[in-house]
């Protein structure tokens, strides 16, 4: 994986399928796709201030969260569903 990052710029990373032959056998599984509404983010600025980034992520995780609970019971298992989002800042 070094030899292909340093010489292609991409790291070389293995993906398994079904039975754990190359990613040509898919696994089979279901994918959700759900499209939220935009986060409005104001004019660009090429150097925000902390207060900023915090003020755009918080918009987008109230709208990532009404995302989920709008769709959670439909698309998670009633388990993995009542657990809830959890989303952590580290910037």
């Amino acid at each position: 994986s070094a030899w292909c990052f340093k010489w292609l710029g991409a790291p070389l990373v293995p993906v398994l399928g079904r039975f754990a032959l190359p990613w040509l056998v898919p696994v089979p599984t279901s994918v959700h796709v759900r499209w939220g509404n935009p986060v409005l983010t104001g004019p660009r600025n090429e150097n925000p201030t902390l207060e900023q980034v915090e003020a755009v992520f918080e918009a987008y995780l109230a709208e990532l969260r009404r995302v989920f609970d709008a769709h959670k019971d439909a698309c998670l298992p009633p388990e993995v569903a009542a657990r809830g989002l959890a989303v952590r800042f580290t910037g």
